[in-house]
């Protein structure tokens, strides 16, 4: 949670493929934008709600992860 100031993890502004063994052109070998192209970090009823609210969501998604888990 120490990372970025106490943002903890984030996607990086951009990135090359080449770096990753990606892309085969030369645009590969270009810084790509990433957190641009994704849009905001956060969407507006994440912002308004309560950290219980976020932690009750949180809950949800993980919830529903184990769910899918014993799917398979």
């Amino acid at each position: 949670m120490n990372l970025n100031d106490g943002e903890a993890w984030m996607l990086p502004e951009t990135l090359r493929l080449a770096d990753y063994g990606l892309g085969h052109d030369d645009r590969a070998k270009e810084p790509q934008p990433v957190a641009a192209r994704l849009g905001s970090r956060f969407l507006p009823w994440q912002l308004e709600g309560t950290p219980e609210e976020s932690w009750a969501e949180c809950e949800h998604h993980a919830k529903n992860l184990c769910r899918l888990r014993n799917l398979h």
